[in-house]
């Protein structure tokens, strides 16, 4: 985007200058010695996991700070009407516009900003301007470094913009307040008929593996108390019958960027997702390290994460056809099963059913309630139905048939969001711009 040519001609008379004129203030935050989470109460501390996409502040996961580094803070405490930038990592140019402070007080860490507007401009201007394509276009061009990108506090030197009248802006922020919740709002339906598909889905499979295909068979008791009935013909193992080996990745220092088509690359803990395998979640080798290759991911393996959030970790997955040169990470296992007696895609169907999840969630552990692990004796303790390998079979190939059905659907909605997604930034950058006259609309 050029900056001659981006603004419409509603904004012939807006003034241009620098982002640093239109503010009173840019601040930085900071964490108290010794990392991560040290309190469980005090003051609530923002960081770049608690500022979604669409400019939501959120209070999950826990995050404080004492009241004696609060009070000692020269800077990075939280007010009304700032707004919040995260500033490295890779969700650098993420913001939230602070309508109320979090608990009466807050402050950010090191990995955010806050960008506190003059008397002359709008907050909510100021936050929409950044959320516009132009606007994050700007953030991204003074974005430094490649293994840890990250924003210094001269971005504001370089930012351009033009600011119109104080009425002006406020008539703009009315507008978006109302589009953008509109928009939102039919975003929030989509999601919610996406979750509901994944409920159906998780039903489903939870029933095949654990009741199996024929409603008409005669059950029996597992033994089991969370598991109850199971077919008759049907047995209950631990899971160390089946498993021949387990296998832990290796986690070098990778680069920040996704592998090209010849090189290694190694999986992000992310590949593995509510029972897929997402390729794109990998990063790649240093040309000067050699891969290991004992540990190259191989069509049709089942793949478990050994730690993530409490939510997803030891999900599962069967990885599809895939491409060579991706490497376990030392977040994952790969389950080699003695498949005469277990099928892998049937025990990653047990794994991912309610019944699998009970235990999962019931063993992981962590010193973070936001990172948690299984180690390789808890996977071999767990509990798993053992139907025949003919019913094993036939249970894959049903789920296989359905689950696609409904991974077609949810794959519609996603695209429908990304669509008002992208119709959200339009109007945004629209309004902000001057391309739209938004004066008749809000009247």
């Amino acid at each position: 985007m050029n900056s001659q040519t981006i603004y419409g001609h509603h904004a012939l008379e807006w003034d241009r200058t620098r982002l640093k004129w239109s503010l009173a203030s840019l601040q930085s935050g900071a964490r108290e010695t010794g990392g991560g989470n040290l309190y469980d109460d005090g003051v609530f501390s923002i960081g770049g996991e608690h500022i979604g996409w669409t400019g939501e502040l959120r209070t999950e996961p826990d995050r404080y700070i004492s009241e004696e580094f609060y009070k000692k803070m020269n800077s990075g405490k939280v007010s009304t009407g700032d707004v919040l930038l995260v500033k490295d990592g890779a969700t650098i140019g993420k913001l939230a516009l602070v309508k109320s402070v979090p608990f009466g007080r807050a402050a950010i860490n090191e990995h955010v900003f806050i960008l506190r507007a003059n008397q002359s401009t709008d907050p909510a201007f100021l936050f929409y301007f950044l959320q516009s394509a132009y606007g994050q276009q700007q953030i991204q061009l003074y974005v430094k470094g490649s293994a840890q990108p990250g924003l210094n506090s001269q971005f504001i030197n370089y930012v351009h913009w033009k600011v119109p009248a104080q009425k002006s802006q406020k008539h703009i922020v009315d507008f978006l307040d109302r589009e953008t919740v509109r928009i939102d709002t039919l975003i929030e339906k989509k999601e919610r008929q996406i979750d509901l598909l994944q409920e159906k889905r998780g039903a489903l499979i939870s029933h095949a593996v654990t009741k199996g295909l024929n409603p008409n068979v005669k059950m029996k008791d597992s033994g089991v108390e969370w598991l109850g009935e199971i077919p008759e013909h049907w047995g209950v193992a631990a899971f160390r019958r089946f498993i021949t080996r387990i296998e832990q990745g290796w986690s070098p220092q990778a680069e920040q960027r996704i592998a090209e088509e010849d090189e290694w690359a190694v999986l992000k803990v992310g590949a593995v997702y509510k029972g897929s395998f997402r390729i794109e979640e990998q990063k790649a080798l240093p040309k000067d390290l050699d891969p290991n290759v004992k540990y190259e991911v191989q069509e049709g393996d089942l793949l478990l994460t050994r730690g993530n959030t409490p939510e997803l970790v030891a999900d599962a997955c069967i990885v599809p056809r895939v491409r060579r040169r991706l490497m376990l990470s030392d977040l994952h296992y790969r389950l080699v099963l003695n498949e005469d007696k277990c099928l892998r895609p049937f025990a990653c169907y047990w794994l991912i059913s309610h019944q699998g999840r009970i235990q999962i969630q019931s063993d992981a552990h962590g010193t973070s309630n936001s990172m948690v692990k299984v180690s390789q004796s808890q996977i071999r303790s767990w509990v798993i139905t053992c139907p025949p390998l003919d019913e094993q079979k036939d249970i894959i190939n049903q789920l296989d048939i359905e689950c696609a059905k409904i991974a077609g659907l949810i794959k519609k909605i996603e695209h429908s969001i990304n669509l008002l997604q992208e119709y959200r930034m339009a109007v945004i950058t629209a309004a902000v711009t001057g391309w739209i006259d938004v004066r008749k609309e809000v009247a």
